[in-house]
């Protein structure tokens, strides 16, 4: 497309940003080559981009809001400083893409490629990754929340130091104070011990809302840093606030004695159960065949305690590792499931099988119990759904047909169906659908 076509349709969407619709027309670049282009400072926000070539195009300081750019092709092209918060990412190429200082908070980059991106220092917050490719993608000094923390692969887990705000209340404009808690990791709790300390913010947020305070975790090496800064006069909240955490950690207090928030009780829940996932896999990553959760807690006891005297007991963390298989590929099932659910149409029968597999599902996301989830309907349900993939007739078969990607989505399916069917007895659906997780 040649530059003066781009001028006019970039002050035709200019007028209807302005007029809110009423005049202009929405910028659509959809399908358009537009290879090496110069798009730098532009206003893109709400633009069609889908699936618009963009290879190695400078499209530095432009506005991409709420864009459209699902499948489009951005390979070695420039976004250094771009606004990409909201945008439609889901399957574009960022193969090599500089999105250094970019803003993606919220933005979808569900199945998206960002092999070896420079996301230096971006905005990551709130995210939405699943079957997202990290390889070799540059994340020093980005920001992420919890959630997204607890979504990232261990590749990505055991390789990059990263600053985790959980908060920035810039509001801090009274004296303040600052609490410290810092300790040397060995390589096998490094991950698990980041997570712990980090997820103080959110319990902080949540329980106390009233308390203007900011949260960093630093790490430099195998040391990890927890600065807590706070107004003066509150550090006595703030002490007592960390050293009740410590104690749910640890099993001395449960979560129902700590709060009534149902919601902060199922993530203290989870972050109890991701402790010992993180232990286990950094076990996996380094080869290391003795690591053991007294250690764990020894080291904790460090980090956290004061004047409180801590002690992991074995029984909460090693508990959790039983309901591992449940806890961590439901939700991922459930995922895949529901980019099936997204390209049925709404109503028929394949979208109504979706629907109904992903609320029989809900019913076994948390159970701990094998014998539970083997006699439930949701097992049943998927092994049936995976057994039909090859019949064209059937709901998954028509779904998986039509959907871009979709025997790869059936195997991932059937690969975490198999890890869970195999922890509670039940048998393993056919190996031409598996695949390596």
């Amino acid at each position: 497309m040649i530059r003066k076509d781009i001028e006019k349709i970039i002050l035709e969407h200019k007028s209807w940003l302005e007029s809110n619709g009423k005049e202009g027309s929405r910028a659509d670049f959809s399908n358009t080559d537009l290879r090496q282009g110069m798009l730098t400072r532009l206003q893109l926000r709400e633009a069609k981009l889908i699936r618009a070539n963009l290879q190695k195009a400078d499209a530095s300081d432009t506005n991409f809001q709420k864009a459209n750019l699902q499948e489009a092709n951005l390979e070695y092209s420039n976004l250094q400083n771009s606004d990409l918060s909201n945008s439609n990412l889901q399957k574009a190429n960022l193969y090599k893409a500089n999105l250094r200082n970019s803003i993606l908070k919220n933005a979808d980059l569900r199945n998206a490629n960002l092999s070896e991106a420079d996301l230096s220092n971006s905005s990551l917050e709130k995210i939405l990754i699943y079957n997202t490719n990290f390889d070799g993608t540059v994340l020093d000094g980005a920001h992420i929340n919890q959630e997204l923390l607890n979504q990232f692969p261990n590749t990505v887990l055991s390789k990059y130091s990263l600053a985790f705000f959980q908060f920035d209340d810039s509001t801090l404009s009274q004296p303040s104070t600052t609490i410290l808690r810092s300790i040397e990791f060995p390589p096998q709790y490094l991950q698990a011990g980041i997570s712990v300390l980090n997820y103080f913010g959110t319990v902080l947020r949540k329980k106390y809302p009233d308390q203007k305070a900011k949260v960093k975790i630093e790490q430099d090496g195998l040391k990890v840093t927890m600065t807590v800064e706070t107004i003066k006069g509150d550090t006595e909240v703030i002490e007592h606030a960390l050293n009740e955490y410590g104690l749910v950690l640890t099993g001395e207090m449960s979560p129902e004695e700590y709060t009534t928030d149902r919601a902060l009780i199922m993530d203290l829940k989870h972050e109890l159960r991701m402790a010992s996932v993180r232990i286990e896999a950094q076990k996996d990553i380094i080869d290391f065949q003795k690591v053991t959760l007294r250690e764990f807690e020894s080291l904790l006891n460090v980090a956290i305690k004061k004047p409180t005297s801590l002690s992991i007991t074995s029984n909460s963390l090693k508990d959790t590792l039983q309901k591992d298989n449940v806890i961590h590929n439901i939700p991922i099932i459930y995922g895949g499931l529901n980019e099936l659910l997204e390209q049925s149409p709404e109503g028929s029968e394949e979208y109504e099988e979706i629907l109904n597999l992903q609320k029989s599902l809900d019913r076994i996301e948390k159970s701990s119990s094998p014998e539970e989830v083997a006699k439930s309907s949701a097992m049943s349900k998927l092994e049936r759904f995976l057994e039909n993939v090859e019949k064209k007739e059937s709901a998954a078969g028509k779904v998986i047909k039509t959907t871009k990607d979709g025997i790869d989505i059936a195997r991932k399916l059937a690969g975490h169906y198999n890890t869970v069917a195999q922890w509670c007895g039940l048998p393993q659906v056919p190996v031409p659908f598996v695949t390596k997780q």
